[in-house]
C-alpha cells in the first residue's frame, strides 16, 4: 500500500512510513484519509507524480483538472484534525497505485475494501455539485452516485465526509442519510452507523447496485467483492458475465442465503430465453437482475441447511418445500 503525503506530495510506501516512524519512536498506526472521487477523462497517475512535484505542482493542460482536485485534496486533510490531531497522508487511486503493474492492480482491487475500513475519514469529493444547491437538495444527482467502485467506498468507511465541488464542506454520512437512502437503496441504519452490512441479505446487497455502471464490464463483478467479504484473481478479458458468475461462485463458498438466486432478467421471455445471456441457470448474468430484490431478507430458523455447490453439470442444491 502506498500513500500520499500531504504536504510534500511524494508517495511513499506505507512500510516505509511505519520504520521511519518507528525509528523516531513513534507510534507505527499511520491516520490516512480516503478520497473518493469520479474520475475526470484524464487523471493524474502515479507516474506523473514525480515530474509534478518537481515542477512545483504544476501538470500539463490535459491533467490541469485532476492536478487542481489532487491539490484540493491535499488542502482539505492538511486542515482536518482527528481528535485534535493532524492527518498527514491521503489515499487516491489515481495516484496510489501503478495501474501499469497487472499484479500489483490485481492485489489492490482484492485489498481496498480493508482499505476503506481503516481509514480514519473518507472525504467524497462531488465535483458536479456546487454550492449553490444547498446541503442535501438533489445530493445524489451527482455522477459520483452512479458508479460501481463508489458504493464500497460509501459503506465501508467509519467516517465519510461529503464536499462540495469548491471543496466547501456539506456534510457527513449521518447528516446526509435522509436524502443518501431512497437514492442509492441503502437502509439509513447502515449508512448512520458505516455498517456491518454482513447481516443484510445477499440480494439486498447486491440491489445497490442496480444503477451503477462500470468503464469496464468486468469491474460490475470486481467493485462487490469486499461487499460479500470474497477475493478472487482479476481477468480483465473474461467478460461481465463471466466475472459476475465466479463472483456468486465465491459467494457460495461461505454462505447458506437463498436469496442469491432471487433475481428477475427483464430479458428474458416466455418459453425462458433471455437475449441478454442465454443459458446462464439459477445465477444472474449481471447484478442490474436484482434490482427488484432488495427487500428479500435471509432468514435463518436454526434448521440444519443442506449444502449446496457448484458441480460439472451445474448447481447442486435441496431445498424445502412450503
Amino acid at each position: 500500500m502506498r500513500l500520499l503525503n500531504v504536504h510534500t506530495f511524494a508517495v511513499e510506501s506505507l512500510d516505509d512510513i511505519k520504520r521511519r516512524l518507528a525509528d523516531d519512536k513513534k507510534a507505527t498506526d499511520v491516520p490516512y484519509v480516503l478520497l473518493s472521487h469520479r474520475w475526470f477523462p484524464t487523471e493524474m497517475t502515479f507516474g506523473d507524480m514525480p515530474a509534478f512535484v518537481a515542477n512545483g505542482l504544476r501538470a500539463p493542460p490535459e491533467k490541469a483538472r485532476s492536478a487542481t482536485k489532487v491539490r484540493g485534496a491535499c488542502a482539505q486533510v492538511r486542515a482536518w484534525r482527528h481528535n485534535q490531531k493532524p492527518i498527514d497522508y491521503a489515499w487516491l487511486d489515481t495516484v496510489c497505485i501503478n495501474k501499469t503493474d497487472p499484479g500489483e492492480t490485481s492485489e489492490t482491487i482484492n485489498s481496498m475494501y480493508r482499505w476503506y475500513k481503516a481509514a480514519t475519514v473518507c472525504f467524497v469529493y462531488l465535483y458536479d455539485h456546487p454550492h449553490d444547491r444547498g446541503p442535501f437538495s438533489s445530493m445524489t444527482d451527482s455522477d459520483w452516485f452512479t458508479r460501481g467502485w463508489t458504493l464500497q467506498e460509501l459503506v465501508a468507511p467509519t467516517a465519510l465526509e461529503f464536499f462540495y465541488q469548491d471543496w466547501r464542506h456539506l456534510g457527513n454520512r449521518k447528516e446526509c442519510s435522509a436524502e443518501l437512502s431512497p437514492g442509492t437503496g441503502i437502509a439509513r441504519g447502515i449508512l448512520e452507523v458505516g455498517g456491518p452490512i454482513g447481516k443484510t441479505s445477499i440480494s439486498h446487497r447486491m440491489s445497490w447496485f442496480s444503477d451503477r455502471t462500470t468503464t469496464k464490464g468486468e469491474d460490475e463483478a470486481y467493485c462487490l467483492m469486499g461487499l460479500f467479504g470474497v477475493n478472487m484473481p482479476t481477468l480483465y478479458g473474461e467478460g461481465s458475465q463471466g466475472a459476475f458468475r465466479r463472483l456468486q461462485e465465491e459467494i457460495m463458498k461461505y454462505s447458506d442465503d437463498h436469496s442469491l438466486f432471487a433475481w428477475v432478467d427483464e430479458t428474458a421471455t416466455d418459453d425462458g430465453t433471455s437475449s441478454s445471456s442465454p443459458g446462464y441457470g439459477l445465477l444472474a448474468p449481471a447484478p442490474h437482475c436484482f434490482k427488484n430484490s432488495g427487500h428479500l431478507q435471509h432468514h435463518d430458523d436454526g434448521r440444519n441447511l443442506t449444502p449446496f455447490s457448484v458441480t460439472n453439470k451445474g448447481l447442486s442444491i435441496s431445498l424445502r418445500l412450503f
